[in-house]
């Protein structure tokens, strides 16, 4: 008999496998368990249905001459679908996968949906860890890849280096966990994740590298997110949401940068340390902060990316520098100083 553990491990890598293997798995359980499964079930009939979905796809892609990364639009599947089928035709697809997008994925094996079932699994396998294995369990995966000297650090040589490995587990190995997973378990940004991998920092100083990348130092009125009290609380973000809910005693927000609550940082390590915070109105200090929404209307800019993409070449002559942000990409400013900023421009002007 197996182990718990072992039957864990296949369970996982089975789920990371294309949908057509998957299929091929549950004919060959459904054949080896005949007696406990209907094949006149409405589930049953429309699981065979979207196999031969894939299979008639994978004919028609032959037919036209495809490259096995290549998938038929669904304008070219009703060309030549006669040849290599019948009753079947794009509409027939879509209606069993319920876009042309999904059935093309689950062809090419890229597809990444989260179905109720395989999130169960995760709940289940979460449940099998002990305090504390969850951190190791990520950073194994990280260390396994390190000690094979990869040539660079990035996310996609990990990936391509993890996929090579799961697909030659032996009995009993774990399978590597994919980057993002990583990166949001810890959580940290992928470097640091690295970096705490090879020995380099320890999650509390990673923690502390990443609030100072995120939070202007010496700033009273500092604001940050749920992602960055994560960080201060060394918890998941979900738990944050958790405390919003049930700790009156966690300081109240007093701001939203596009549509996103935004505490004073001085509050939240306040929290932090058990003393008791300032007391608060919910967005009490909404009008001291301005955000890329209201910027874009305010310089008569077109969208966002323009935003982002003067923050990434620090063009602080074509927008004035933000005071920080609440998570990546959400980015504030103070009003007072970009009313300066403008008197300058236009004073220079």
């Amino acid at each position: 008999m197996p182990t718990r553990q072992e039957i864990n491990a296949l369970i996982t890598r089975v789920l990371a496998w294309p949908d057509l293997a998957k299929f091929e798995v549950f004919d060959a359980l459904r054949e080896d368990l005949a007696s406990g499964l209907s094949e006149e079930s409405p589930e049953n009939r429309k699981i065979q249905e979207r196999k031969e979905a894939l299979l008639v796809m994978k004919r028609v892609a032959e037919e036209l001459g495809l490259p096995a990364d290549k998938a038929p639009t669904g304008k070219q599947f009703d060309e030549v679908v006669d040849r290599v089928a019948e009753d079947w035709n794009s509409a027939r697809v879509t209606r069993l996968w319920e876009r042309w997008r999904l059935a093309k994925d689950a062809y090419l094996g890229t597809r990444r949906i989260d179905s109720p079932a395989s999130r169960k699994r995760r709940q289940q396998l979460k449940g099998t860890m002990k305090k504390g294995a969850a951190q190791e369990r990520y950073l194994a995966s990280l260390k396994t890849w390190l000690d094979s000297e990869p040539e660079s650090l990035t996310k996609p040589t990990y990936e391509a280096f993890a996929e090579a490995h799961n697909a030659d587990l032996r009995a009993g190995q774990q399978p590597m966990l994919l980057a993002e997973t990583i990166r949001r378990g810890l959580p940290l940004e992928w470097h640091n994740a690295v970096a705490m991998a090879r020995g380099d920092l320890t999650m509390s100083e990673a923690l502390e590298v990443e609030l100072a990348e995120q939070v202007p130092k010496g700033d009273p009125e500092a604001l940050v997110g749920i992602a960055a009290i994560a960080k201060m609380l060394n918890r998941h973000q979900q738990a944050i949401h958790g405390l919003l809910k049930t700790d009156k005693l966690f300081p109240v927000s007093v701001a939203r940068i596009q549509g996103h609550r935004a505490w004073l940082y001085e509050d939240v390590k306040l929290y932090k340390r058990g003393l008791q915070t300032p007391k608060r109105t919910e967005g009490e200090s909404q009008a001291r902060y301005m955000d890329a929404d209201e910027l874009i209307a305010l310089l008569g800019l077109n969208t966002l990316r323009d935003i982002r993409r003067a923050i990434h070449e620090k063009r602080w002559d074509r927008i004035p520098q933000p005071e920080g942000a609440i998570a990546k990409g959400y980015h504030y400013w103070k009003r007072a100083k970009v009313k300066a900023w403008r008197e300058q421009q236009e004073a220079a002007a």
